[in-house]
């Protein structure tokens, strides 16, 4: 890219399509892995604001699947791959140095709701990480409808159908709300009316019409959240992965945020982590507790709820004390 092309450091959207965040930590030494990546991410650079902005290989990667889907366009290959939707991970472990983020976590994703819960430390955030493909796990394998996601190819080609929104994101203050959808919805689906259309439709589901000429460094903490959720589902994603989405959000917002989850995981995947079990108690087809990096128990919401009504303390909610009973925690007492 040219020399003036801005860099990135800590920001986790930023981190997310950045040089060194689109192949995972332990691919800073690889390339891309065709001409056309290498000529994709050369070539399309944008201005806003007269500051350059890199188009990265993950962006490169995403419109390398679509050069090579051209014959059968990308409506038809989202639609065949939506039959047989399935991410799943076996055997999965992730360290930092030495500590153990994750420990041979075995877990299917199918369409539909999935609640992460467990406490603070627990691992959810890594191993959403692992299946946004921006971390690769030190040992265990993922698939992604019975393919699998490993190398560096694989990981670029995963992260096309995948709309993920990190816990803390950020982005270029500078930027409109509008201007942020427009930037992400045209690197995946090209500048043309349909994704007008769809960046229309996404501020309208993200109750941000009004605010869509507003700078996101003067937005509201609630305000911003939801345009970067806006960035995650502009492009319509197979997968879509939300670490902590209802943080910031009213509970008019909330309620409209589990509508439109509910409505969308008809056909596609949808992950949510969340500390508040009872944020996905309505909507989730299925809960996954994580503790220590481990999965303690999978099952639907209402087998939660009935390990809470078995424990019979007042004080919480049944789905709230199940879940402590699954962690092995005293009702009434908090995670640590």
């Amino acid at each position: 890219m040219g020399q003036n092309a801005r860099e990135w450091e800590e920001p986790e959207v930023c981190d997310y399509w950045h040089r060194y965040g689109v192949y995972g930590e332990d691919s800073r030494q690889e390339t891309p892995h065709s001409q056309y990546e290498l000529e994709t991410e050369t070539a399309l650079s944008h201005q806003f604001h007269g500051q350059d902005v890199r188009i990265d290989s993950v962006v490169a990667g995403y419109l390398w699947h679509r050069h090579h889907q051209e014959h059968e366009g990308v409506a038809r290959v989202a639609l065949s791959l939506r039959h047989n939707l399935l991410l799943q991970v076996s055997g999965l472990s992730y360290f930092y140095g030495s500590a153990p983020a994750l420990r041979d976590l075995d877990a299917r994703f199918p369409v539909g709701v999935t609640g992460l819960v467990g406490p603070n430390g627990s691992g959810k955030t890594t191993l959403l990480r692992v299946l946004a493909g921006m971390k690769s796990p030190k040992r265990g394998r993922m698939e992604f409808c019975g393919e699998p996601v490993a190398r560096a190819r694989q990981r670029s080609k995963h992260r096309a159908s995948i709309g993920y929104m990190p816990q803390e994101p950020d982005w270029i203050g500078e930027f409109t709300v509008r201007e942020l959808l427009e930037y992400f919805g045209y690197l995946r689906c090209g500048r043309n009316l349909a994704t007008r259309t769809k960046i229309d439709r996404t501020l309208e589901k993200l109750d941000l019409v009004e605010q869509q000429r507003t700078r996101l460094g003067q937005l509201s903490g609630g305000q911003k959240r939801r345009a970067f959720l806006g960035q995650a589902i502009v492009h319509e994603p197979p997968v879509l992965i939300l670490d902590e989405p209802t943080v910031g959000l009213d509970p008019v917002q909330r309620a409209q945020l589990r509508r439109y989850l509910h409505a969308v995981a008809k056909d596609r995947i949808v992950i949510i982590s969340t500390h508040l079990v009872e944020d996905i108690a309505h909507i989730a087809d299925s809960i996954q507790v994580l503790q220590e990096g481990c999965g303690v128990w999978h099952g639907s919401p209402a087998e939660l709820a009935q390990l809470g009504w078995e424990a019979g303390v007042s004080g919480m909610s049944e789905i709230e004390r199940g879940m402590l009973r699954v962690l092995g925690l005293e009702a009434g007492s908090a995670p640590t």
